[in-house]
């Protein structure tokens, strides 16, 4: 069955060609999924999945990956959360770097980290900063506060609550 627990206690391995490396509490539920340690880990997402650490993180996608940290959860197929706190990766190939709170749900969106920024649109980007977004197909927001750049392709390069976006008369 090619299935490995290593160490600690309470892991849990429910399928074949899965392996949990050790910690606390850790569950990989799908073939070819990994859980590398920490705490109160899963991974649901059916091949090569991976939960390296931290605690409390979850990949349900395909090939998704959380690297650690807490909270953190990559939700669709090839879905990456490197680290942070409660930071979402929803869209397919969507990135979030860390941060606190960051969701990148548009796909192939990246949130480099930051605090409660989102990148909504597919092909979008927030370099960080607070609660900025980036709402639509190939739009950017580089850094600052509060910023939307709302327009196809559109881009805002930082300040505080700047907006790209025709519908906002921006």
């Amino acid at each position: 069955s090619y299935t490995v627990v290593g160490g600690r206690r309470i892991n849990r391995a429910d399928e074949d060609c899965v392996g949990v490396g050790g910690g606390l509490w850790n569950r990989v539920g799908e073939m070819w999924g990994t859980a590398g340690g920490g705490r109160f880990n899963r991974v649901e997402g059916f091949f090569d999945s991976v939960v390296a650490g931290g605690f409390s993180n979850r990949v349900d996608g395909q090939a998704g990956v959380v690297g650690g940290g807490m909270f953190n959860t990559a939700h669709a197929d090839y879905g990456v959360v490197a680290g942070g706190r409660y930071n979402e990766a929803w869209g397919q190939e969507a990135v979030v770097g860390g941060g606190y709170s960051n969701a990148a749900a548009g796909s192939a969106a990246v949130v480099a980290g930051g605090y409660a920024n989102r990148a909504a649109g597919s092909e979008s980007a927030v370099g960080g900063g607070l609660r900025n977004a980036a709402a639509e197909q190939g739009t950017v927001v580089a850094g600052g506060r509060d910023n939307v750049a709302g327009d196809l392709y559109g881009a805002v390069l930082g300040g505080m609550g700047n907006a790209n976006d025709a519908l906002l008369g921006a």
